[in-house]
């Protein structure tokens, strides 16, 4: 059956990503265009709900990449959860900035309807989460970017 209101919901999270995402400025050849500014992370593919893809982005204005790493969380009933897993939880940023996360490691995953990245420094052990209804405030002071999507 059709729902209105979930496919305006993908609508404008796909008419957000195309903005902040794929825009050429001509100035960086890279998979990961950004607009000069503070630091940022973006996600240029976010899979629909019931989808196994992996989710996909973009960390902009960080002198070295690689010295960083992205702390991803899904929202999946009432509680976050750590991805990919507990015993592996930063993803690697490669040298153009692009990163690129599994989110359906476990459990009704594929079902997440939230999902928030974190930028933090590669030494960062962030905080597991485990169903936990927010987020613990460190992570706010230790990232130097941060993004969150609906779908």
């Amino acid at each position: 059956m059709f729902n209105l209101k979930r496919s305006l919901s993908k609508i404008g999270i796909i008419a957000m990503l195309v903005t902040s995402c794929n825009k050429d400025h001509g100035t960086n050849p890279s998979k990961c265009p950004c607009s000069p500014g503070d630091p940022a992370i973006t996600f240029s593919y976010v899979p629909s709900i019931g989808s196994f893809e992996n989710l996909k982005g973009c960390v902009c204005n960080v002198n070295n990449p690689t010295e960083y790493a992205v702390a991803v969380y899904i929202r999946v009933g009432s509680g976050w959860w750590t991805k990919p897993y507990w015993s592996n939880p930063l993803t690697t940023i490669h040298d153009d900035g692009s990163w690129e996360c599994d989110i359906t490691t476990g459990g009704i995953d594929e079902r997440a309807t939230e999902i928030a990245a974190y930028g933090v420094p590669k030494t960062y052990n962030p905080p597991l989460l485990r169903g936990g209804s927010t987020f613990p405030a460190e992570l706010d002071s230790v990232a130097i970017a941060k993004a969150k999507v609906t779908r």
